[in-house]
């Protein structure tokens, strides 16, 4: 099983004035663990796939990767964020 672990210090608050690639570092940790998940649970085009936080780092990895196997996905997400989590797929 694979996770991202870090220490408290390690850590930072996101906000204008960080670089674009250390507030996107978190994306391989989010694909990863939802690569993670689909592999364990044998996602494929049979399934259906339900995504509560489909908004969020790891529930947008895992609709675009679901989707991506085949699968048919329905996301759970604010109704502010629906347009995004619609362009996901």
């Amino acid at each position: 099983m694979r996770s991202c672990l870090g220490t408290a210090n390690q850590a930072c608050h996101s906000d204008a004035f960080v670089s674009a690639s250390l507030r996107q570092s978190h994306i391989p940790c989010a694909y990863g663990t939802a690569e993670n998940r689909l592999h364990r649970a044998g996602v494929n085009s049979a399934d259906r796939v339900l995504v509560t936080g489909a908004s969020g780092g790891v529930g947008s990895a895992v609709v675009q990767l679901a989707k991506r196997r085949g699968a048919y996905v329905i996301a759970i997400a604010g109704e502010s964020k629906l347009d995004s989590v619609r362009g996901l797929g």
